[in-house]
């Protein structure tokens, strides 16, 4: 990444990487947790499993769509050589906050469904978590754009990126 002068393609195929790198550590995790090797038991309805399913696919977008701003943004790599994707930032960043939008449009109707299904309460407070994650997330998220992107904040939103995906895999 460094020696490609940290072109945003190439900075962004390395966070997402990274967040795929997590995912399967988050899987690794969870499954050595279990207790034993027995088949898998079901235990939401079948329309909550594919909203869970919808949750990851547009997290995955929301990510892209993360990576994508910040290409196109003045943190888009080197500091002595800027390569930018060429987007307007502005419209990215609508485009990037309004699939949050539906994201947490969905991840409420989980979070009612799997309480009013009877669903585990391991899986509604997943949905709260969620939740209040993503929210946390969408406050830094704002705050940077409005305050000229610092690069705290910057940080500290990639951070949450990271945190978001490990709970919408929970």
């Amino acid at each position: 990444t460094v020696l490609l002068d940290l072109h945003p393609a190439i900075v962004s195929a390395h966070f997402l990487l990274s967040l795929a790198m997590i995912a399967v550590s988050y899987l690794l995790y969870r499954r050595g947790s279990d207790s034993g090797d027995h088949p898998v038991t079901i235990v939401v309805r079948s329309e909550l499993r594919w909203v869970a399913f919808a949750l990851v696919v547009l997290g995955i977008a929301v990510l892209v769509l993360g990576t994508i701003v910040t290409g196109s943004g003045p943190h888009s790599g080197d500091a002595d050589e800027i390569a930018r994707f060429g987007l307007d930032v502005r419209m990215v960043s609508w485009l990037h906050a309004d699939v949050v939008l539906v994201f947490l449009g969905l991840t409420l109707a989980f979070t009612l469904g799997a309480r009013l299904s009877g669903a585990p309460r391991h899986a509604t407070g997943a949905g709260l978590s969620l939740i209040i994650v993503s929210l946390a997330q969408g406050l830094i998220g704002y705050a940077q754009y409005f305050t000229g992107l610092p690069v705290p904040l910057v940080s500290l939103h990639m951070l949450g990126a990271c945190l978001v995906w490990i709970s919408t895999l929970e």
